[in-house]
């Protein structure tokens, strides 16, 4: 004898509606983090290279912090560390971010001159 399988499979497809959702929120959610990561981390590293540029001026710092906060929305800074030492630039700064699985953005990078090129690495 046939059996009727069809409440089996509508039941399975009910059960695993909400694991597919939350993949798919997490797998966009990750990409929106992506992509503000990528927006900061060029941020930071512009202003790595005016400050190298610009290392003689005396208020680089405060140019940096400028460049750095007209580009990322200064109410989601939570912390921003600008340090210059013998031609090294560092820069940390971690930021809020609103979303539902991840709620901050930590990172940290360095730059220098080398033989008049401008490198810039992640910390």
């Amino acid at each position: 004898m046939l059996k009727n399988n069809h409440g089996q499979t509508l039941v399975a497809f009910v059960l695993l509606i909400p694991l597919i959702s939350i993949l798919l929120l997490m797998v966009i959610d990750y990409g929106l983090m992506s992509y503000e990561t990528r927006k900061i981390s060029n941020t930071i590293k512009d202003a790595i290279e005016y400050g190298l540029n610009n290392l003689e001026k005396a208020n680089v710092t405060d140019s940096m912090r400028e460049l750095i906060t007209m580009n990322i929305d200064k109410d989601n800074i939570l912390n921003l560390d600008i340090k210059i030492e013998n031609g090294n630039i560092i820069i940390d700064i971690e930021t809020k971010y609103k979303s539902i699985f991840f709620n901050k953005i930590k990172l940290s990078y360095q730059g220098n001159m080398i033989d008049g090129k401008i490198h810039i690495t992640k910390r």
